[in-house]
């Protein structure tokens, strides 16, 4: 019995990704270099830590991992602000609290930005828990922020459900026991669903068949 949902942010829940690019073109221009858009959509769902050795090795930069975020995160806390929420969000999240289940968030992303992002957009007060990637040990696609999400809960994992758009994320909820929907993220490529239990092409279509996985009464 799924007693839980525990969303993914970036791409999930706001469109994060373009401002993502863009806190990357301010990183790296000091340097005289840039981002292609290829090689950004190869980042999406890659472990933070990933994406920062990746881009240092990439464009040869003289730089640190530990330097590198500190600017990623600077910018992307300045542009979180333009972020605009996934359509269908709000509605299906008042359902969600209306038929009783408890919310949580599971990101990449750090608990700072993850406060700010759902603060701006008029939604903290629907989730009781919320996980980034600084609070654990590892990031998705390991199963440490998920785990941390449903402890935060109170909910063992297997009664979670997970909502993902990207494989690394997917494989994250899996490797942590929980059901998993897929929404593809709009700014990938056309990717496999990894395993996830349900595909959804988006938030409203999933909200439109809720019942098939979420009845009105987990209890």
């Amino acid at each position: 019995m799924i007693k839980g949902v525990i969303f993914d942010l970036d791409g999930v829940m706001i469109r994060s990704e373009p401002l993502a690019l863009e806190a990357w073109q301010r990183c790296l221009a000091p340097d005289g270099k840039r981002m292609q858009d290829e090689e950004y959509r190869s980042l999406i769902g890659v472990s933070h830590e990933a994406s920062l050795r990746e881009v240092i090795g990439r464009h040869r930069l003289d730089t640190t991992s530990e330097a590198l975020n500190r600017c990623f995160q600077s910018h992307m806390l300045d542009l979180i602000e333009q972020a605009e929420q996934m359509p269908g969000l709000l509605p299906l999240l008042q359902d969600l609290r209306t038929r009783g289940y408890g919310l949580a968030i599971a990101s990449n992303s750090s608990s700072e930005y993850i406060r700010k992002a759902i603060a701006r957009n008029g939604i903290a007060e629907y989730f009781l828990c919320m996980v980034g990637a600084d609070q654990v040990e590892r990031g998705k696609p390991a199963p440490d922020v998920y785990l941390a999400a449903a402890c935060g809960l109170g909910t063992p994992p297997e009664s979670c459900l997970a909502v993902e758009d990207s494989p690394s994320g997917v494989q994250a909820a899996l490797a942590a026991g929980m059901v998993c929907v897929f929404i593809p993220n709009s700014d990938l490529a056309p990717v496999s669903p990894n395993g996830a239990d349900v595909v959804y092409p988006s938030l409203e279509a999933w909200h439109a068949d809720l019942d098939r996985l979420l009845p009105s009464d987990p209890k």
